[in-house]
């Protein structure tokens, strides 16, 4: 039996595809009254090439779409209709009658429009109530801030709400599902409760990007708001414009990591209705009527997965694909076709211009959505083979380098410090010769998890090398740093490993802590003075943490 969140969900799915045919009908009746006059002019021998073609790829579209509104029925007029339009040479007049009589069918299919409502764009209404909620919502207790910064988000076309409670705030997140929050940690003179509000929000499920806003004489433990899962700091005297723009890049960078899908098809209400099945938490969708405007959108949205429709005014499916497989940028992001045509030849043209797979049309929502599915489960298996270490499931080097570079902009935005660490398993290549290499791929395995429970949000933890890892640590100052490194070296102390032979075995780690902008200005800077810190470390001979400031000057400058 289905669950009640499902049903739910399947309910609101049904509510909004019949929302979409009703905004919708009269381009549906229009399409309908083309063939009427077609049927017309046959009747009156003046049906020329041109009357004929266009009557024809208004059956093609109706077929095309109706069934995906329910219409099965109208589907299959609609497609008898397009093959008498186009069979042999055309239709004769003889053929009048029957094609006068498909139609009628197909206009009663339609229903009555007269108490229809006026079509609406889709992109102004909601089609299932998710463009409704809340892009934005602020947490604070000063109502004077609240309405400045939920005033700037309304100005940038972010909806926002503000709310002053914490019971408030925990309905907004419930029902609302903002995209992100802004949480005042002087709401209503409770710093407890608003800790509390914190690590009950950043570890919802799903997760939200919590933003903190700080002030330098109130609630200064970073490291209990970062522990917590602070998705970022915002430090007051940014001011609402400040503010705004971290919060943009919060929602930019959060959305970069979303499933990218981009579908063209030049039927409006066809794209409405795939919008309305694809459009979920995880996945962007961006819609496109025409296809001659492919190249700009596929350069700004850079999608995970396209969607063509084959038969498109101006430009087929098939040479927008061709096209795009000329460009290496684009030579292998997936490519679904949706296609009322499925034929062996025209599905044949389809592979071999590089399709990955088709859904026919009408396209029923389920299937579509799982064809889909499929597609982008494997792209997040390959993008996490690329950007994560297979042992450990931090991230690689090579991604951490870009992540790092993004973390200090930012930093540099906002007049903000970030923090790095070097971290170094002591004494791991006893670990292999004593116990094997299988043991000593647990201890990483072990170590990644602790590091990626331990850091969240903005933070970047990646592997670096071997047995060194490094952790970059958003909104922390070097004593923030070397105190969260230091609890975490406790932490790992306690670890117990188990031995091939039996019994357990420990381990320690050392590490080394350099901050923007007190100990360096650049990434490749921080990563040397880090590094020192951490030779320092490591030569002391036991497991400890260094700041670079601890360090000689000669260190510093080599």
């Amino acid at each position: 039996m289905p669950s009640a969140g499902a049903s739910g969900a399947r309910a609101g799915l049904e509510a909004a595809i019949q929302g979409i045919w009703e905004r919708h009908r009269s381009d549906f009746v229009k399409g309908v009254e083309d063939l009427e006059s077609a049927v017309g002019a046959l009747l009156d021998g003046g049906l020329d090439e041109h009357g004929r073609a266009h009557a024809e790829r208004q059956a093609h579209k109706l077929a095309g779409s109706l069934g995906m509104f329910g219409r099965e029925r109208g589907t299959e007029l609609a497609r008898d209709i397009e093959r008498a339009l186009g069979a042999g040479g055309g239709p004769r007049r003889s053929d009048s009658l029957r094609l006068s009589r498909l139609v009628g069918a197909l206009r009663e299919e339609l229903g009555d429009e007269s108490n229809a409502p006026e079509p609406q764009d889709d992109g102004a209404q909601a089609t299932d109530g998710s463009l409704d909620r809340a892009t934005l919502l602020v947490i604070e207790g000063d109502g004077d801030l609240g309405a400045r910064l939920t005033t700037e988000a309304e100005s940038r076309g972010m909806r926002s709400r503000a709310v002053r409670t914490p019971s408030a705030a925990r309905a907004a997140v419930a029902h609302e599902r903002p995209e992100a929050v802004l949480l005042d940690l002087t709401l209503a003179d409770d710093s407890a409760g608003a800790l509390e509000l914190l690590s009950e929000v950043s570890r919802s499920d799903p997760a939200l990007p919590v933003l903190v806003l700080t002030s330098s004489d109130v609630f200064t433990d970073r490291v209990e708001v970062a522990r917590r899962g602070a998705f970022g700091f915002l430090p007051r005297s940014l001011g609402t414009v400040g503010v705004l723009d971290a919060v943009e890049e919060a929602l930019g960078r959060r959305t970069a990591e979303e499933a990218r899908i981009l579908v063209v098809d030049d039927d409006a209400a066809v794209l409405a209705a795939i919008r309305a099945v694809l459009d979920r938490e995880g996945v962007t969708v961006t819609t496109l009527d025409d296809p001659l405007a492919l190249w700009d959108v596929l350069e700004s949205v850079v999608p995970d997965l396209v969607v063509l429709d084959v038969d498109m005014p101006g430009a087929s499916g098939i040479e927008l694909l061709r096209t795009m497989r000329g460009d290496g940028r684009f030579r292998n992001t997936p490519v679904l076709f949706l296609t009322a045509h499925t034929d062996r030849e025209t599905v044949n043209m389809i592979f071999e211009s590089g399709a990955d797979d088709y859904v026919p049309k009408p396209v029923v929502g389920p299937e579509l959505r799982t064809r889909i599915e499929n597609r982008l489960e494997r792209i997040r298996l390959y993008r996490k083979l690329a950007e994560r270490d297979g042992l450990t499931g931090v991230l690689n080097r090579r991604t951490a380098e870009t992540a790092l570079e993004r973390l200090l902009r930012n930093a540099s935005l906002l007049e903000q410090p970030i923090c790095l660490a070097m971290l170094d398993l002591d004494h791991f290549k006893q670990v292999n010769d004593r116990y094997g290499h299988a043991a000593g791929d647990a201890v990483l395995r072990r170590f990644g998890g602790m590091l990626l429970a331990e850091f969240r949000g903005e933070d970047v933890v990646a592997r670096w090398g071997g047995e060194e890892f490094l952790v970059g640590m958003q909104g922390m100052t070097s004593d923030d740093g070397v105190r969260r490194v230091a609890e975490l070296i406790e932490s790992f102390r306690t670890q117990r490993f188990t031995a091939p032979e039996g019994g357990f075995f420990q381990l320690s780690f050392s590490a080394g802590v350099a901050a923007f902008p007190s100990d360096a200005s650049t990434v490749a800077d921080l990563y040397r003075v880090a590094d020192e810190a951490l030779y320092a470390a490591k030569k002391a001979g036991r497991s400890c943490v260094l700041p670079a400031a601890s360090l000689p000057a000669a260190a510093l400058a080599r």
